[in-house]
């Protein structure tokens, strides 16, 4: 299984800085987790599609070519990450570029699973709920590493308790994707039905959100 991407790097860094509770609350913090929960997201998305688990690839060298800057970027982002660890602050031109990035996660994920009028397909369906756990989890998993650093006990519980939630999910969609994948289920019960589309609702608010947020402040850059 491709789930979770790997970020112990990410946790073992934050555990090793002098980040405080002010830091961990600080809009610049808000940013970069942000930036970087969504590029992990997207990793796992490439895992899903790589492994024949999603959308098929039409065009090799395209292929090649999102790959390479997504590398690159993600590559960046935790640099950026990595840097404000250090220093506990990020410049205007990483904050404008953390930004960008954010903004190309959400056109991806927009054009990618709800530019389309016509009929919604179960692998969009699938795969936004995968992207929407993914962030979730990715973002839980940073939020425990900076309560453990700050030693709050009380949101470490919660954290973890929100960690193992979304997990739960998550394989819940693993597991009712395998039913129909290996023909254990010729069709989904509609309490599944409603669900699974409750979870493509709540994927695409949480992208518009997410525009809307990134997009002001692009604005105030510029």
């Amino acid at each position: 299984m491709t789930f979770p991407v790997n970020l112990e790097d990410l946790q073992n860094a934050i555990l090793n800085s002098n980040l405080n509770e002010k830091d961990y609350d600080s809009h610049d913090f808000f940013i970069l987790k942000t930036c970087i929960t969504l590029l992990s997201s997207m990793q796992d998305l490439i895992n899903q599609i790589e492994t024949g688990e999603g959308f098929s690839v039409h065009c090799e060298k395209e292929w090649a070519q999102f790959i390479k800057y997504y590398n690159k970027i993600y590559r960046r982002a935790k640099k950026i990450f990595y840097r404000y660890l250090k220093r506990l602050k990020i410049n205007y031109w990483e904050q404008e570029e953390l930004v960008r990035n954010i903004l190309w996660v959400t056109k991806l994920i927009n054009s990618g699973f709800y530019d389309n009028d016509e009929d919604v397909y179960f692998h969009a369906i699938i795969l936004s709920g995968k992207f929407f756990t993914s962030v979730f989890y990715y973002n839980y998993l940073i939020n425990e590493a900076c309560d453990r650093k700050i030693n709050s006990p009380e949101s470490l519980l919660n954290t973890r308790k929100n960690l193992s939630s979304i997990k739960d999910e998550r394989l819940w969609i693993e597991e009712t994707y395998n039913k129909l994948k290996d023909k254990e289920i010729d069709e989904f019960p509609e309490e599944t039905k409603e669900m699974l589309f409750a979870l493509w609702d709540r994927t695409f608010d949480f992208v518009q959100e997410l525009k809307k947020c990134f997009s002001k402040t692009e604005a105030l850059n510029n």
